[in-house]
């Protein structure tokens, strides 16, 4: 348990923070800031200092009045853990933008929330080229225009708000590639959206999760969907097999996806899901909450014959379970209709 001196020089980082964060945020400088500070809590200037601050209730106090400040400035009260306040300042300023293709609302076509309501926000750009890709226009531009916009964090997140669901799906091309993409799942993550990341296997996960496989409290609201490319995708080898070593990073609250086209990448799939999935300490499997899903690629192969692989190969674990699935915005509308 930490003492008073130790409470107290905690609290001077976290108070150094908040107004490093309102400073940059509101453009002011440090004297500027402190004068404001001052009229706010109806106090002389001096008493704003840290060096007039001698107790926790003092320290505590400030801090508090800080993070009101914060809230009516963003919304929230609470900084992202671990971020350097000024660069976080500038992404909420939107002094970084992204690039966006779409923002839409419809249902969640697969995973654990289909036929759920989702605002789903599309990134341009992937690192990959498979050759079943349905969103090929996430990458590619369709014309002498951009096939994107550049919006700030807090201009996606308007957009979002539109919409009457906390369920966000950030997909792409591939979303982790972006320089900023972090900022933006704090920020949903704070704002209290319920985020799922749909990722494509060669990027790392490792850095959202905490040694014991949970999530970092700054991403919280946020989980991964994350694709093995199987064989017919042509994009097997830029797989990073960490991804799906549950075993070695006891990653939990992952969903994993297999899309497959013929028997060749089955195969590829049992392999993966019982060599790295399905290995886990089993003192501890109650805790993991994993999911795997085995999607069909669209007109290549029979879903029946996905659920006979699976009779015949015992892919079956109660704590982890694997399940069939069909995309179903391919049922309710034209397979190349966007938006949806």
């Amino acid at each position: 348990m930490m003492n008073e001196k130790q409470h107290l020089n905690q609290l001077y980082v976290l108070i150094g923070k908040y107004r490093i964060f309102l400073m940059k945020y509101l453009g002011l400088t440090r004297v500027e800031l402190l004068e404001e500070f001052s009229k706010r809590l109806n106090v002389p200037e001096a008493e704003v200092h840290l060096k007039t601050i001698k107790t926790v209730e003092q320290g505590n106090k400030m801090l508090s009045a800080l993070k009101d400040w914060k809230q009516e400035l963003t919304g929230v009260r609470r900084l992202p853990y671990k971020v350097n306040p000024r660069d976080y300042a500038k992404k909420l300023l939107g002094e970084f933008k992204m690039k966006v293709v779409e923002i839409f609302n419809s249902i969640d076509g697969e995973g654990k929330r289909a036929g759920e309501l989702t605002t789903f926000i599309r990134l341009y750009g992937c690192n990959l080229r498979c050759d079943y890709c349905d969103t090929k226009y996430s990458y590619e531009q369709e014309n002498e225009d951009k096939s994107y916009k550049e919006l700030s964090i807090t201009e996606i997140i308007q957009e979002c708000e539109k919409y009457k669901t906390k369920n966000i799906t950030l997909t792409g091309g591939e979303p982790l590639i972006h320089l900023d993409v972090d900022y933006l799942l704090r920020a949903l993550s704070e704002k209290g959206f319920n985020v799922n990341v749909e990722t494509n296997g060669s990027v790392s996960i490792k850095k959202y999760f905490n040694f014991n496989g949970t999530p970092k409290d700054e991403y919280e609201n946020v989980w991964f969907t994350v694709d093995y490319k199987c064989p017919s995708s042509g994009m097997e080898n830029k797989m990073l097999i960490d991804n799906f070593d549950v075993d070695k990073y006891s990653f939990k609250n992952v969903v994993y996806k297999f899309v497959v086209g013929n028997r060749q990448d089955l195969e590829k799939a049992a392999d993966i899901i019982k060599n790295f999935i399905f290995k886990i300490d089993y003192s501890k499997r109650y805790l993991y909450h994993n999911i795997v899903y085995l999607s069909p690629v669209f007109g290549e192969i029979e879903p029946k014959e996905i659920v006979e692989f699976l009779q015949d190969n015992d892919l079956y674990n109660e704590y982890t379970p694997v399940r069939v699935q069909l995309q179903l915005h391919k049922f309710i509308w034209p397979v190349d209709q966007r938006g949806v």
